[in-house]
């Protein structure tokens, strides 16, 4: 069976009807006496109570899923496929050659995974930044990863300055006000190009202040007192912006046009560092390849080639950032839960994803300036 087949299902009977493939070799063929369809053909015989199952690889899985949507078919979609095993809701993802099994607890470059959750100092933390969701959540692991850095590099204490890009909505500038930081909290101005499609989600802070106050962590007072706004493009970082004991961004730098432009704000804001300054930064990492991945659009996918690229350019510039690819292996990290995301009761673990057709799971990098 070619790469992109997919079976349909007659839903009442519950009986092969056909199949479906990108491969011209076997278009108009019969397979077991059922034809195989040319895609821009099968769309025409698929029925909205018809049932499909998508033998696909990951990496198509999604586009196909869109393409059904788009034909008026969302419901009764199954996975199925020989290189993966299924499980509820989603698949197993196994590691790819360039991930080492293991688990990395020095203060380094590394991919979320489930151990770190299970650590006290993640706890704590978790509990302090009022996040009380029980499942396994990249999102928390990002804010975490960020705070823990930073406290044990003697950041979240009093007289400390951070400065945060595209903030959103997230607790940080709260907590990080709680422990005494004084910070710069930044996001895309309300006219920016995509600013309002963040804002719909809560994930632009749409140049209101109060959005960051968490009064569960910090009392209004203190948070005045600490914590300022403004509006800031990550590709234009203004040259009178000032320097900071560290700076922080949590999954924003894929999402700033493209790959190359994301390795240009990487370069760009370590001019916002004070010398001995540190930068903490999350993003999507392939999990899927080191070849192929999205370097344009919306959203983008760093691959491990394109962090190692990064930390050749920062020896070079007189910063530090040593990169790990060691992950456990454990239920969360090798699950990957598959579209639809929007079941407010979903209750599967997300430390993976499923990005433009790529698992990708998320990866805190650490930059110091020497």
């Amino acid at each position: 069976m070619g790469p992109c087949i997919f079976k349909i299902l007659e839903a009442e009977k519950y009986e092969i009807a056909g199949f479906i493939d990108n491969s011209e070799k076997l278009q108009n063929t019969f397979v077991f006496g059922m034809k195989v369809w040319k895609p821009e053909d099968a769309y025409l015989e698929i029925k909205k109570n018809d049932s499909i199952v998508l033998g696909c690889t990951l990496k198509n899985n999604e586009c196909i899923r869109e393409q059904l949507k788009r034909n008026g078919i969302k419901n009764n979609i199954y996975d199925w496929d020989m290189d993966i095993v299924s499980t509820n809701g989603g698949v197993k993802v196994f590691n790819p050659g360039y991930i080492t099994e293991g688990y990395e607890d020095r203060c380094v470059s590394k991919c979320c995974c489930q151990d770190d959750f299970e650590r006290d100092y993640f706890k704590r933390i978790q509990k302090e930044l009022g996040w009380k969701e029980t499942r396994y959540h990249r999102k928390i692991w990002e804010f975490v990863f960020i705070a823990d850095v930073l406290e044990k590099n003697g950041m979240l204490r009093e007289g400390k300055n951070g400065l945060g890009f595209a903030v959103g909505e997230e607790p940080l500038p709260s907590y990080f006000a709680s422990k005494g930081v004084n910070i710069l909290a930044t996001d895309l101005a309300m006219d920016g190009e995509t600013a309002d499609i963040w804002a719909k989600t809560g994930q632009n802070a749409s140049g209101d202040i109060s959005k960051l106050y968490k009064k569960d962590i910090l009392t209004k007072e203190v948070f005045t007192s600490k914590v300022k706004y403004m509006d800031l493009d990550m590709n234009h970082i203004p040259e009178n912006i000032g320097q900071y004991d560290f700076c922080w961004s949590s999954c924003a730098i894929e999402h700033v046009g493209g790959l190359n432009l994301s390795k240009e704000f990487m370069k760009n804001m370590i001019k916002v560092l004070k010398p001995g300054g540190i930068a903490v930064h999350t993003t999507e990492f392939n999990i899927w390849s080191d070849d192929e991945t999205i370097e344009d659009g919306f959203s983008v996918v760093w691959r491990k080639r394109d962090l190692e690229e990064l930390q050749r350019w920062m020896k070079s510039n007189g910063c530090e950032m040593e990169l790990s690819f060691v992950r456990p292996q454990k239920d969360a990290d090798t699950y990957l839960p598959l579209p639809p995301y929007d079941d407010p009761y979903d209750e599967r673990n997300h430390l993976n994803l499923l990005v433009g057709g790529y698992a990708s799971t998320s990866y805190g990098l650490i930059i110091r300036r020497k």
